[in-house]
């Protein structure tokens, strides 16, 4: 195939009524940006640490955050409208997914489960630092992923306790190495011997029992992977994964078996496929590219769009959008996840962390429109959530 699209957002059409009638839902994780943007400035632009506001990572402590439920009919995002909306108190939050009558939210080392019938915490020694969740079509399951040790699970709603059904750990699938902090991480003492065996100069980790480590699990910078995002793939015959140390894209097979994608990422997020079948106005080629895939390109302030091989048909840019010149030197392009409040009319939500704000993109029209966050929110993500499911979460927090 030819070279893809390159669309900068620049030349999009800016247009103040777009979006105006979307409810979404946002997690803000923290109120500390401001510090963090500080250290990351600090320490000239490099990330691979982590991102968060301590530089001792054994100081690294779940933050308090909250979910806040808002129609997009505002011109700021502002601490006055959130305190007075609806909003849930919660530990860290990242994600909200959404079935049927089922609403999932992470939550920490949690993830919590509302219903009409009220709400569960489920939770198990492998869970911390919790990211993303996706239920299944048949709502008898949902996927969620431990950043803090790099596996996923899905777990069975039909049972009271959440059991897991399945699992994928990265480090016993063979990547155990982290480059930021120079050594393995396993989870049994058999894959540390065979290791050692290989290059007896290197040092391995054995995490055996979960419960010995802090229940953030290992910090951003020991984790060979830090898994950030898993989703259900189509007809959820495979796992689609995002690594915030990886330049890749991964594709999980249910016998464990996996592939890699290099696109030469840098920290993505979001990658997911698109489930709508068409677009407005004659499908998804009235953009001028088809996609099945889309994904942030998070350092580089990108979304691409990929077709069925995960080859890349589109790159949406927001570089060349203003920025502060002090922190775009030092901290550097940050577009954090990107989302669809409708998949039928090609509009997403996509936060900005770089300009302190979330950019509203119509992909078929060339539109756009940005609404501005205080600069200490650590906003994760953006997305639409339908008025029953805002009324379960609010019912069992109540």
């Amino acid at each position: 195939m030819g070279e893809p699209l390159h669309e900068d957002i620049s030349n999009y059409t800016v247009d103040d009524q777009l979006g105006r009638t979307e409810l979404v839902y946002i997690t803000v994780k923290g109120f500390n940006q401001t510090a963090i943007v500080a250290k990351i400035i600090d320490r000239k632009g490099n990330k691979s640490l982590g991102l968060t506001s301590v530089t001792n990572t054994s100081q690294r402590r779940y933050s308090s955050g909250k979910i806040w439920f808002t129609d997009l009919d505002l011109t700021d995002f502002t601490d006055d409208a959130m305190a007075s909306g609806d909003t849930i108190d919660s530990v860290e939050p990242y994600h909200v997914a959404f079935s049927g009558d089922l609403t999932a939210f992470t939550a920490g080392d949690r993830l919590g489960i509302a219903s009409p019938d009220g709400q569960r915490s489920l939770a198990n020694d492998w869970m911390a630092y919790l990211h993303t969740a996706d239920f299944s079509a048949d709502r008898e399951r949902v996927l969620v992923v431990s950043t803090g040790f790099d596996t996923i699970q899905e777990l069975d709603l039909r049972s009271g306790s959440g059991e897991p059904v399945w699992e994928w750990n990265g480090w016993d699938h063979g990547i155990t190495y982290s480059e930021t902090a120079g050594r393995h991480y396993v989870r049994n003492p058999a894959d540390a011997e065979r290791i050692r065996a290989e290059d007896p100069t290197v040092e391995v980790v054995v995490v055996e029992n979960p419960r010995d480590w802090p229940r953030e699990g290992l910090a951003t910078q020991e984790t060979p992977l830090n898994l950030n995002g898993v989703f259900y793939g189509p007809g959820e015959e495979h796992i689609l994964a995002t690594g915030y140390h990886r330049s890749d894209l991964f594709v999980i097979d249910r016998n464990g078996g996996f592939t890699q994608h290099d696109l030469g990422l840098r920290h993505p997020h979001s990658f997911r496929a698109v489930s709508s079948e068409s677009l407005a106005d004659g499908g998804r080629e009235a953009l001028g590219y088809g996609y099945e895939y889309m994904v942030s390109n998070t350092g580089a302030g990108q979304l691409l769009l990929l077709d069925a091989d995960l080859s890349v048909t589109a790159i949406v840019d927001v570089g060349s959008l203003p920025a502060d010149a002090e922190k775009q030197a030092g901290f550097g392009e940050w577009l954090q996840t990107v989302s669809f409040l409708d998949e039928a009319r090609g509009l997403v939500a996509a936060v900005d962390a770089l300009r302190d704000g979330v950019h509203l993109v119509d992909l078929v029209g060339r539109r756009r429109r940005f609404i501005p966050n205080p600069p200490n929110w650590t906003i994760q993500t953006v997305a639409a959530i339908t008025p029953a499911h805002v009324r379960n979460m609010l019912a069992v927090a109540d």
